[in-house]
């Protein structure tokens, strides 16, 4: 399910236009997601490719305009599995949510597809196109 943010948050306006502060911190997620894959695609014995990022989506809480809250990022790569989640979730947890006030933390999570459609998402990928193609032009 799709949904519209009804009131400017931290990381997007009412019209739906990313922040620069979402924008630095995809950017940072992006980073680490690369640096993430060039360790674990050989433990994998997969393609640094297979980690390329095709959408980024904005869920959870701050579609429901609560801005005291965490925020959730989903991240979908090219081709994911179970046990690649599960590692980049321990990685990128203790990066960015572990340790981190509440309204700074963020979760982000890397996954194959939405898992949860009915809780709603808004895909960002278009705006942070440019982010995607140089974290994956790292990835060859």
């Amino acid at each position: 399910m799709i949904v519209q943010p009804t009131k400017d948050n931290r990381y997007l306006s009412a019209s739906g236009v990313v922040t620069p502060l979402f924008r630095r911190d995809i950017n940072e997620v992006l980073m680490y997601c690369s640096d993430t894959s060039k360790f674990w695609a050989p433990k994998r014995n997969k393609l640094l490719s297979d980690y390329h990022v095709k959408e980024v989506h904005i869920v959870g809480s701050l579609l429901r305009d609560n801005n005291e809250s965490d925020a959730d990022i989903l991240v979908i790569p090219s081709k994911f599995d179970q046990e690649d989640y599960r590692f980049f979730k321990q990685v990128l947890g203790q990066l960015f949510y572990a340790n981190r006030p509440k309204t700074e933390a963020i979760d982000v999570f890397v996954r194959p597809n939405d898992e949860f459609p009915e809780k709603g998402s808004f895909e960002v990928t278009s705006q942070v196109r440019d982010l995607i193609g140089r974290w994956n032009a790292s990835l060859v």
